[in-house]
């Protein structure tokens, strides 16, 4: 594997995780020098990197200043519309194809959630709340579904953790996820379908209250 390719791709995932969380906030404007330095490496995958992020729509480069987008209000609420329009489709798919490694695979998780949960550890819960989706998408059985859905639940992480502080949302979604793993356990498609979709609107109630 070309060295600047993989430096590249290392900056890229820590600038796109850094704008996702805003811990760098939309606005801000840097410079392949600033970012050099920061990060340790030459200006070649600070280039590559920010070129990638481009592609994302996360910054925008203006050759001698990268200005960072990050996501409005409108961005996140048509994220959620966009999930919605195709999780229950990818419940579906999974309800359908997955095995039974998959399975077990969801019940550990739903394990340790129920753990972090009962512990009200929020960051915790996040990430699980982030395995289980992406278990599933994994064993959809479908790379675009599978790779779009988990490109959309990456770039609400931070909306989704800040959404679980609340015990009572956390029990919540819990709750919605065990249902889910039953109907997936039952290779149930239309009941799989139809409570990804509750899920996913479900989802976007909570994230509304947030930025209201």
């Amino acid at each position: 594997m070309d060295k600047s390719f993989s430096l590249a791709h290392q900056v890229f995932k820590i600038m796109e995780q850094a704008i996702i969380t805003e811990e760098i906030p939309g606005g801000t404007e840097l410079t392949e020098l600033g970012l050099s330095a920061k990060y340790g490496v030459s200006r070649t995958p600070i280039r590559e990197a920010v070129a990638m992020l481009e592609q994302e729509d996360l910054v925008e480069s203006t050759g001698k200043k990268i200005v960072v987008l990050g996501f409005s209000q409108q961005d996140i609420l048509d994220l959620v519309d966009i999930r919605i329009a195709i999780e229950g489709r990818a419940m579906a798919l999974a309800a359908r194809n997955i095995r039974e490694e998959g399975i077990k695979e969801l019940e550990d998780i739903m394990k340790m959630q129920d753990f972090y949960i009962k512990e009200n550890d929020s960051e915790k819960i996040s990430s699980m709340d982030s395995e289980f989706h992406y278990t599933i998408y994994k064993h959809c059985g479908s790379r675009i579904y599978g790779k779009t859905l988990t490109e959309l639940h990456r770039k609400m992480a931070r909306y989704r953790e800040i959404s679980v502080k609340s015990r009572p949302r956390a029990i919540q979604s819990g709750e919605e996820h065990k249902k889910i793993l039953q109907a997936l356990k039952s290779h149930d498609v239309a009941l799989a379908e139809q409570l990804g979709t509750e899920h996913a609107k479900h989802a976007k109630s909570r994230l509304l209250e947030e930025v209201q």
